[in-house]
């Protein structure tokens, strides 16, 4: 099959949709070609000194092409080559990942010149809006519904299945886009499919779990909980800090680790600050922004994940390692784990609730409780990869395509009853 992969930010990596999608994709035979920009998103800008230059390369056994475009304000590119690209490449099926950014647009206003069949992805959440002014939030409606609300809509109509990421997707997106019976037939096109992880990268490993709690100096006897994320305030790490210590003076087995601090940051200076205050600086392990290489390692070397706010592939990517997470059951999130089988939820902003559910879990572990034991975290493992792995995402695009007339359900997140066969 050849699959057209189409994102105006193309990043090797960094554990982006589009680059698990192509290695999975490869990894079973198909020809891929990822299309995309010379740009870097402004999110990770920091992180590379200039853009990309054109032309064809070859990344992980696919292609990568990358066109001449024009990069717009608040991460919009515009690629008036990109149509004529794809349609000589002759897709089977082309995925175009966040077309909000409008880089894949031609597609979708020609798609009857696109053969093979059309999947789109969506993650627009109420998370995103975390932290901004009631006024800049009403400039961003505004400026939506002026400016995109109508290829937002022919985005998810002609798309033979559009997948959207999170629950709170179809609660935040749809209503601004359609009313009525169009709002029906939009819902009918789309699909709840997370975002996923690589299962090659992300597994249980016992071997790099003992290695990293040695090198760490993490007891036997340690529970440890993890949090890894970009450190920024949108984040409120004051809330982590506050929810961790508070956890920690009831049950002393329990560490906290913290992946994602940066030197001469402010913002990661000032969450070190807040870890001196606690009076247990010793029992925080906090750690630099870590390589797709070195994550895994650190995955495996915690025992539970807590993710308490927004939602991240790097919740998906530690649930490939088996870690038991504690999530709120905010709607941006609430799809990601089979409570209490990968998990637990705790209610959205209750944090009280959330530092009794960690002082729970980590007495439980102490205990040795059934979920705790290490055949416990395979099966995690294991049931999440089913849910969550670009490799099983990939055998439902194909399946997609074969069937197109149940494109939809062949696309969703797999049910915990489907989990458990």
């Amino acid at each position: 099959m050849r699959v057209a992969l189409v994102d105006a930010y193309f990043l090797t990596g960094m554990g982006y949709q589009t680059t698990g999608w192509l290695r999975a994709l490869v990894s079973r035979g198909h020809r891929v070609r990822a299309f995309s920009s010379c740009y870097v998103s402004n999110i990770v800008r920091h992180m590379y000194e200039k853009p990309f230059p054109e032309g064809l390369t070859q990344v992980d056994g696919g292609q990568l092409l990358r066109l001449p475009a024009r990069q717009l304000p608040r991460d919009m590119v515009r690629c008036p080559c990109l149509l004529k690209e794809v349609l000589d490449f002759a897709p089977d099926m082309t995925l175009a990942a966040y077309p909000g950014t409008l880089f894949a647009r031609d597609l979708f206003r020609h798609r009857e010149a696109l053969p093979g069949l059309l999947f789109s992805t969506f993650a627009e959440n109420r998370a995103q809006r975390l932290g901004t002014a009631p006024f800049r939030r009403a400039l961003l409606d505004i400026a939506f519904l002026a400016l995109k609300r109508r290829d937002y809509r022919q985005f998810i109509e002609t798309s033979d299945v559009a997948i959207l990421q999170t629950p709170d997707t179809f609660d935040f997106l749809l209503p601004r886009i359609a009313r009525g019976r169009r709002l029906e037939r939009l819902r009918r096109k789309c699909t709840l499919s997370a975002l996923g992880f690589e299962a090659l990268v992300f597994h249980v490993d016992p071997e790099a779990r003992a290695a990293e709690r040695e090198r760490l100096g993490i007891r036997s006897t340690d529970v440890v909980a993890l949090y890894a994320c970009k450190i920024t305030p949108i984040k409120r790490l004051d809330l982590w800090v506050s929810v961790m210590a508070g956890a920690m003076r009831r049950v002393p087995a329990l560490r906290a680790m913290l992946i994602g601090l940066r030197d001469g940051d402010v913002e990661s200076t000032r969450v070190l600050s807040w870890i001196e205050a606690t009076g247990l600086k010793n029992r925080f392990i906090c750690l630099p922004f870590a390589s797709r290489e070195q994550l895994p390692r650190l995955y495996n070397a915690a025992d539970l994940g807590v993710w308490y706010m927004q939602p991240s592939v790097t919740i998906q990517e530690a649930m490939g390692t088996g870690i038991y997470m504690l999530l709120t059951d905010a709607r941006t999130v609430s799809h990601l784990v089979l409570d209490p089988q990968t998990g637990r939820y705790f209610p959205a902003g209750d944090y009280r609730r959330l530092e009794q559910l960690i002082v729970d879990a980590v007495k439980e572990f102490v205990d040795g409780a059934a979920w705790s034991l290490p055949e416990a975290r395979l099966r995690r493992a294991r049931t999440n990869a089913k849910r969550f792995s670009y490799e099983a995402l990939t055998e439902q695009l194909a399946a997609a395509v074969q069937d197109p007339s149940n494109a939809v359900d062949l696309l969703a997140l797999p049910s915990e009853n489907k989990a458990r066969a």
